[in-house]
């Protein structure tokens, strides 16, 4: 059974039974004056104060600024034919443009009762309370004056009860995304609860991190106003290196002042109501674990053999890895890597690094190896080092006369 749906019955309970208890204190004359000056007695009218049973349509009101509601006054006694104004005039823990306002602040009393429009206040209730399931409720007093066709004046006051409005996000979750290539993507319908917002209104959501994933950017309030709701779909993007994404959804409240020119306006701050619901993303399996890259095809090195001294290139092929860093490496002294040790593999997969040989005294092989960085596999290939094949030719003096020197000339070719 949906505990939501349960807690909700029950507080729409309590605020029935609260609405019933103040209409029976002042049908019984419970009533108090507002210290407005205007608003102050002016004749000991018999019938004092209190006079007053003040109804609404809707019977429950709810801050949102949205909804007018048409309050009916019960003056019993007071004589068709006389005039009563109204007035609102203390806001409790509101401010004071949010109070809510009336319009057609004069009627004529008419079968005992007199009617008014009245916009409700903008009251926006703390989203944990609503979560806790307590009760949020401001008070809002109005004084009514009442003048009769003789000319006599009666001050009186009514209180209206105002439930809060505002939304409860679902709980914060943690996930992960499915794989680049997926066929398709993971998503979450995630369902927000809404208290006294008018079905149809417009919610807006949008995410911290787009490249995260989506969400729908719009929708509307669904249900009655005192037990609402909306749903939004977020999708996670394929492949994407996780975080933490902050949903948020907001919904904005009516201006008083479109109301009417009786009515003070209330910055647009003061009109939105947000909910958010933090998911943690961790990277997709392929992103925080991507496979090695492939092994190299083959390595192959010009010259080979080649005479100590001299230069070379060494050529990696890994059809696999093109654009990937191709590193290469040789243990010996005789032999040194040039270009930095790497080069970026072409569109073939080939990359080409140079190298230098030194002078040996004899031949020497020194190995040469070449893999993707990052990579476990390699290939390798061997480069014979030839020492420098030259002759020599000694020239001395056929004839020397003894006791004297002489020089022998060594040349080579």
């Amino acid at each position: 059974m949906n505990t939501n749906i349960i807690t909700k019955h029950i507080i729409k309970t309590k605020r029935f039974v609260t609405a019933l208890l103040l209409l029976f204190a002042l049908s019984l004359n419970f009533s108090c004056i507002d210290n407005a000056e205007e608003f102050q007695v002016v004749t000991a009218n018999p019938f004092g104060v209190g006079i007053i049973v003040f109804s609404s349509i809707p019977a429950q009101i709810f801050g949102n600024g949205c909804e007018v509601d048409t309050i009916k006054l019960n003056t019993g006694l007071i004589a068709d034919g006389s005039t009563i104004e109204v007035e609102v005039t203390n806001t409790g823990g509101l401010e004071g443009e949010a109070g809510g306002c009336v319009t057609g602040a004069v009627a004529t009393i008419m079968n005992s009762m007199a009617t008014f429009e009245f916009l409700s206040p903008i009251f926006i209730g703390n989203e944990e309370k609503f979560i806790r399931n307590e009760e949020q409720i401001e008070t809002v007093n109005v004084a009514v004056r009442i003048t009769t066709p003789d000319g006599t004046t009666i001050n009186d006051f009514f209180t209206a009860l105002v439930n809060a409005v505002g939304i409860t996000a679902p709980d914060d979750f943690d996930t992960t995304p499915n794989d680049t290539l997926a066929p398709t993507s993971l998503f979450f319908n995630l369902p927000f609860l809404t208290f006294g917002l008018i079905p149809g209104t417009e919610v807006m959501c949008e995410v911290s991190d787009e490249s995260l994933g989506m969400v729908t950017e719009s929708t509307v309030v669904l249900g009655n106003i005192e037990s609402g709701s909306f749903n939004v779909e977020y999708v996670l993007t394929n492949g994407s290196i996780g975080g933490i994404q902050v949903l948020t959804c907001m919904v904005e409240l009516c201006n008083p002042i479109t109301f009417g020119p009786q009515c003070s306006p209330v910055p647009l701050s003061d009109r939105k109501i947000f909910a958010e619901v933090i998911i943690t993303q961790g990277a997709a399996d392929d992103i925080a674990n991507p496979p090695p890259p492939p092994a190299p095809n083959s390595i192959t090195c010009e010259l080979n053999p080649i005479t100590g001294g001299n230069d070379g290139t060494c050529t990696c092929n890994n059809t696999n890895a093109a654009g990937e860093e191709i590193c290469f490496t040789s243990p010996g002294p005789e032999l040194t890597i040039g270009g930095g040790g790497c080069a970026i593999a072409d569109v073939n997969g080939n990359a080409t690094i140079p190298f230098t040989t030194m002078i040996v005294d004899e031949q020497e092989i020194e190995q040469v190896t070449c893999s993707p960085t990052g990579s476990p596999f390699f290939a390798q290939t061997n480069i014979t080092i030839d020492p420098l094949d030259f002759t020599c030719a000694i020239n001395c003096p056929t004839t020397i006369i003894g006791g004297t020197g002489g020089f022998c000339t060594a040349t080579r070719d």
